[in-house]
């Protein structure tokens, strides 16, 4: 039987652990349109089964295959024999590590065609949500920051701005790599609700059909608890006793702490005529629908 398949693949800090509980939520909406549901258990969204592990940048060729045989299987584990499969999972281009390091998902393309090959079918719609440079990057540093030592985000800076590839490379991969039948790209900005973006991703869902989680997951830490959180994780406590720390500190509540990670206005200004103009590359290309900010 000849499965489709609908994949949002993220990205990172757009919104995903939200969207794969928009598909708990809707699970029985969704299998009664013949739709089995594949997502992971991260954040603890109910019904996560999806562990899904691609090739690794130091992956040997025997290893990177292990990996597709091991994809395939926990994608076949998420099936009941449904003609039709909703996929969501924000690492399948890699890890927001290399940002750190001046890339913008470096190995995509192996984890691309390795996921290609893992599916149980043709790809009849790919959803992409992308977000602003500044925000992301700052947004990425923060989550680590919750449960590692960082460097300070100003050293940072220079490593950010040094990335040349961004999100019309990203987009013209997961194009010819995975070759759907449609595919939407949709700027973060719009403040699109989970449930629009699933009655978006899968042909007969009615949004008025669909329920939306009463709250955002994966939220980040106040500015003074990420201070105090660092403080501590550089003097040796574990991420737990850190975050609590932060937590229950006197300085958790102060909402007049600088911002721990920020650029400057010049570099905010360079990241958003940067992005805007990685959006109209995104809008002017064949087989990709764009759904901006109405602002924007």
């Amino acid at each position: 039987m000849t499965v489709e398949v609908f994949v949002h693949a993220g990205a990172h800090r757009t919104g995903s652990s939200s969207f794969q509980m928009c598909l708990h939520l809707n699970a029985q909406t969704l299998h009664a349109v013949d739709c089995d549901l594949a997502y992971p258990a991260r954040d603890g969204v109910p019904g996560g089964q999806l562990k899904l592990r691609l090739p690794r940048p130091r992956d040997t060729i025997d290893a990177a295959a292990r990996r597709v045989s091991q994809a395939r299987k926990a994608i076949d584990l998420c099936r009941s024999g449904r003609p039709r499969l909703v996929l969501s999972e924000e690492n399948l281009l890699g890890r927001m590590l290399h940002f750190y390091q001046g890339r913008f998902y470096p190995h995509r393309r192996r984890r691309l065609v390795a996921l290609r090959t893992a599916l149980p079918g043709p790809v009849a719609h790919l959803l992409l949500v992308v977000r602003p440079y500044d925000a992301l990057f700052a947004s990425a540093w923060r989550l680590r920051a919750q449960s590692h030592a960082m460097p300070d985000f100003a050293s940072l800076r220079p490593r950010f701005l040094s990335i040349r590839e961004g999100w019309p490379e990203v987009v013209r991969d997961m194009r010819d790599i995975l070759r759907p039948r449609a595919m939407t790209i949709v700027d973060y900005r719009a403040g699109r609700e989970s449930r629009d973006l699933l009655a978006r991703l899968v042909p007969g869902v009615a949004l008025a059909d669909l329920a939306e989680p009463e709250r955002r997951l994966n939220t980040s830490l106040s500015d003074a608890e990420l201070r105090v959180l660092q403080t501590k994780l550089a003097e040796g406590m574990t991420p737990d006793l850190a975050r609590r720390a932060a937590r229950f500190s006197a300085w958790a509540g102060d909402t007049r702490a600088a911002p721990i990670a920020s650029f400057s206005e010049a570099e905010v200004r360079r990241f958003q005529a940067d992005y805007e103009a990685d959006l109209h590359r995104i809008a002017i290309m064949s087989g990709i629908r764009l759904n901006r900010c109405a602002a924007a």
